[in-house]
């Protein structure tokens, strides 16, 4: 593959990802609870939405780990195709997305879409 076809490949799948994040900034801010409320609750019936279960214990694991990556440097758009290796789209974003709204807040970016 030519390198020009590589940074349009690349270049493509970043504007993919962006469009994902704003496409569901919005169903994120209607999200139950609050940001930064650490509800295990209300990330497991989010989850559940989107057909992903889990016990309180194994969300809020996972919600760890989405914070410790995001922490670590990992963006949204990254920890989403990360989590595409078990999950469809809609359910990677859910998960990161949602993780962030609850759990580490200072990383949604996201949800400042159209809030300035």
């Amino acid at each position: 593959m030519k390198p020009s076809t590589v940074l349009t490949n690349i270049g493509l799948g970043v504007v993919l990802a962006t469009a994902m994040l704003s496409l569901t900034a919005d169903s994120v801010a209607n999200a139950e609870g609050s940001m930064g409320d650490r509800s295990a609750a209300a990330y497991v019936a989010e989850l559940e939405a989107v057909n992903v279960s889990g016990t309180l214990t194994e969300v809020t694991d996972l919600a760890a780990l989405v914070c410790e990556k995001r922490a670590a440097g990992y963006s949204e758009a990254q920890m989403i195709r990360v989590a595409e290796a078990r999950f469809s789209i809609q359910q990677a974003t859910t998960g990161v997305l949602r993780a962030e709204f609850h759990f580490c807040p200072q990383y949604a970016t996201s949800y400042r879409i159209g809030s300035d």
